[in-house]
């Protein structure tokens, strides 16, 4: 195996939509999560997309919502993450800046 992390089959249909061109279709994808005993450790990933996915289909209440419970869990990330988690800061920030729709 690479160094490639391997990715829920959520995601990588997620992905896969997106770039077909189905931004609908991948967060539809995306919202579909296993809950079991392991999958919870993993939810910041999906958590992330779900808000970046919903900002590309317009919706902003959703987004917000998901990126706020993306942070919540990445409170104290390891150095690693920190600019992932700065960048859903910053956009979190300009969605909350916007007029809502």
């Amino acid at each position: 195996m690479g160094d490639s992390p391997i990715l829920p089959p959520n995601l990588i249909s997620a992905r896969l939509r997106e770039a077909g061109g189905d931004p609908r279709g991948a967060l539809a994808a995306v919202r579909r999560r296993m809950y079991g005993c392991c999958q919870r450790r993993y939810l910041s990933t999906p958590l992330r997309e779900e808000g970046r996915l919903a900002v590309l289909t317009g919706d902003t209440t959703s987004a917000i919502k998901d990126y706020q419970h993306y942070l919540a869990l990445r409170s104290e990330p390891e150095p690693a993450l920190r600019p992932e988690m700065e960048r859903v800061r910053e956009e979190l920030a300009a969605l909350l800046a916007e007029p809502r729709r």
